[in-house]
């Protein structure tokens, strides 16, 4: 049997782990994922911006539409293991499950909410005859060019947090637009460190339901909200 053997980051495996997920739901029907990606500005206008709310509106309506020439309801698609499901986008799904556990272990080996991420591919959950796949997160000792980068990032960090202090002891956002503009920055700061806190939650905060096949992430406004009120609850 030939094998194909893949070494990514952990960015690119988290790439390729949302590509597997878009591509089996696009094979399911469910083209609202195209509008939601809309919605969260991952896909935006041909001049980079956001958009607007009515023509992500638009965009629903339309694939909505898409959906029923191809004989789905607004809410309806194709369950995986559907018959006329394509083995493809089956492939897909099996590939994605294996990824998906292989990176939540990685974050978190004993979360106190786990999520269907963690769940992996059992056999009740295979719908091709192909191999198993297989995914392994190798943690490997850092290089001195990676070594240099990381302290790189520590220095920045304490700049950003000296900053943060600054910002606090002038005061008033609204004295100002670079008052402003800085105090948005601090609330970036603080966003960035709940989520680096493992005692945060934050994984019970970042992701949103979609229903029996999994949870997204949320991203851009939507994620600052949601991080937002669970600081506030905490």
């Amino acid at each position: 049997m030939t094998t194909v053997h893949l070494t990514l980051s952990l960015d690119q495996a988290y790439a390729v782990d949302r590509a597997c997920d878009l591509y089996a739901r696009i094979g399911l029907g469910q083209l609202n994922e195209i509008a939601m990606l809309v919605s969260f500005g991952e896909i935006r206008n041909a001049d980079g911006r956001m958009a607007t709310g009515e023509l992500r509106d638009n965009i629903k309506a339309l694939m909505i539409r898409a959906k029923g020439l191809l004989g789905h309801s607004a809410h309806g698609s194709f369950e995986i293991g559907h018959a006329l499901v394509p083995v493809g986008f089956k492939r897909a799904f099996e590939i994605k499950k294996v990824l998906e556990k292989s990176l939540a272990m990685h974050r978190n080996t004993d979360p106190e909410f786990r999520g269907v991420n963690y769940d992996g591919l059992s056999q009740t959950l295979r719908y091709t005859d192909d191999p198993m796949p297989v995914a392994e997160v190798k943690v490997e000792s850092m290089t001195h060019q990676e070594s240099d980068e990381t302290e790189e990032i520590r220095e920045l960090q304490a700049v950003l947090s000296d900053w943060n202090d600054l910002v606090k002891a002038i005061g008033s956002p609204t004295n100002g637009g670079a008052i402003g503009y800085a105090t948005a920055l601090r609330a970036d700061a603080e966003r960035y460190r709940w989520l680096r806190d493992p005692l945060s939650g934050a994984e019970e905060v970042i992701y949103y339901s979609r229903g029996d096949y999994g949870k997204g992430i949320f991203s851009g406004t939507l994620l600052d909200a949601a991080i937002d009120t669970a600081r506030e609850k905490a």
